[in-house]
């Protein structure tokens, strides 16, 4: 979505209307998710007022089952009277408990419900409403970036990561300025392990990719790359913004994308028991101060009200979920994702040292449970 949307600031900013326009609103038309009648109605009323709205981000990925997952979760908020977009990323290990009685973590959401799933418990999570999503799994970012010509980040450090095609090693980021092509991209955006500040630090770094992907799309050069980036990302992009949709947001909302905060979700790590897994399972629980005060931050950006409060919050004490006292069914949709890479140790204990949530700071020794290690996850 956030794509999408520069491509129509771009059309803006270079006075440019015919055969781009019509390109993006044909692009746009076909590969967009029918809304609800109601629904759209109320997004284009939304959009012909000119007033702030969300949209959900999500990086797909396959797991080794083939089964779905969103390994990244980012919202941001865009107000065109401010002229800023406001970004925050929900670590893939936050815990949910749903209505109807699945305790996961937040990313298998999707795998169990779809995109009204993951985007309903998001809208709790936050507490506001989300207007549109769009979904781009990961072979859809190695050819985007790679159509536009690669990013350029700075690297804090120096590492080694896997390809998409899982070869270890096979990427090397140096330390410093570098220009990435996609599948550098993907890597340097999907690295955890080797992070310091684990999550956090790999969070950042998906936001600075994104951010070095807004500087090329609004760049001169990608007029001469308009079709390709079209074509790159088509089979790899979900959405639910209509071609007149976007063509409205490119007329209104272009300035924002000039000032972009990003917001951090702090927390803490802990060790649930998942009996659906049979085993003790990292999830991450965010700071619930830290989360009212993401959740105001969002709601003053869409100018909702400081009394505002989602529909599917109405009636409840409070966003914390009580961990201890909840019921874990047997069967679940989700998969076991340990963060950890040795697969034949405890996996919160590894051979040569700490393991990562306890290095991070996240767990005690004795949080740390007795569970085996699973299969590793893809970084």
């Amino acid at each position: 979505m956030i794509f999408g949307i520069l491509f129509g600031f771009v059309l803006l900013l270079g006075g440019v209307v015919g055969y781009y326009a019509s390109s993006l609103n044909s692009f746009f038309n076909t590969i967009s998710v029918e809304n609800k009648q109601e629904v759209q109605k109320e997004l284009d009323l939304h959009l012909d007022e000119v007033k702030p709205f969300s949209v959900l981000l999500l990086g797909e990925d396959l797991a080794q089952d083939d089964t779905s997952r969103t390994d990244t979760i980012i919202v941001a908020t865009v107000n065109p009277t401010e002229k800023s977009v406001k970004m925050v990323s929900i670590p893939r290990d936050t815990l949910v408990h749903t209505e109807d009685g699945i305790t996961e973590k937040i990313n298998a959401m999707y795998t169990i419900g779809g995109i009204e799933k993951i985007k309903e418990e998001v809208e709790k999570l936050l507490d506001i409403p989300i207007s549109f999503y769009s979904i781009l799994d990961f072979k859809g970012l190695i050819k985007l970036v790679d159509a536009v010509g690669g990013v350029n980040i700075h690297s804090n450090m120096e590492f080694t990561v896997q390809n998409s095609q899982e070869k270890a090693d096979a990427i090397k980021i140096k330390k410093g300025p570098q220009k990435l092509n996609g599948e550098e991209a993907l890597g340097y955006a999907r690295m955890r392990q080797q992070d310091p500040e684990g999550v956090f630090g790999r969070q950042a770094r998906q936001e600075e990719v994104i951010k070095a992907l807004i500087k090329e799309l609004v760049s001169p050069k990608m007029f001469t790359h308009f079709d390709e980036i079209l074509d790159a990302i088509a089979p790899h992009l979900k959405t639910n913004v209509k071609g007149d949709q976007m063509l409205k947001i490119a007329a209104n909302y272009m300035s924002a994308a000039n000032s972009i905060e990003s917001l951090s979700l702090t927390g803490e790590g802990e060790m649930t028991y998942f009996p659906h897994y049979g085993l003790n399972v990292y999830v991450f629980l965010p700071h619930e101060e830290v989360l009212r005060d993401i959740s105001k931050q969002l709601k003053e950006h869409l100018e909702l009200g400081a009394d505002y409060v989602h529909p599917l919050n109405e009636g409840r004490e409070s966003w914390e979920v009580d961990h201890e006292n909840i019921e874990v069914p047997e069967q679940s949709s989700g998969y076991y994702d340990p963060p950890a890479q040795n697969n034949t140790q405890n996996y919160y204990q590894p051979s040569g040292g700490q393991s990562e949530a306890q290095s991070e700071g996240l767990l005690t020794p004795e949080a740390s449970g007795q569970a085996q290690a699973g299969d590793p996850p893809i970084e």
